[in-house]
């Protein structure tokens, strides 16, 4: 029962727990930012890069004759955005449009 439940008493608990902290924490430099101070800038550098190019790319995807239109290479911006500091002219309108974030979820 959670009502009897105290960590203190039982090192099992205590220790899956404890295994949580990392992961909650890389969950928190993100969210604060991005959610909370609707700073993309600011949470991207917790992003895994994998998980960056992918964001950039389905972004590009939904944007791409704009992209194309304007004379820029995709794979190029996809890259470009994926720094821990972009500063590609497109940033501001990635970090800033309500887009499809990973696994189709919206964000912001």
């Amino acid at each position: 029962m959670t009502e009897d439940f105290d960590p203190e008493f039982d090192p099992d608990e205590r220790a899956e727990i404890a295994a949580q902290i990392p992961v909650i924490s890389a969950a928190w430099r993100f969210i604060i930012p991005a959610l909370q101070d609707h700073d993309l800038a600011a949470a991207w550098p917790a992003v895994d890069p994998t998980l960056r190019l992918c964001w950039a790319q389905e972004w590009l995807d939904l944007n791409r004759s704009d992209a194309v239109g304007d004379g820029y290479d995709l794979d190029q911006v996809a890259v470009a955005l994926t720094d821990d500091a972009p500063n590609h002219p497109l940033w501001r309108h990635f970090s800033r449009v309500p887009a499809a974030g990973p696994a189709g979820h919206r964000r912001f």
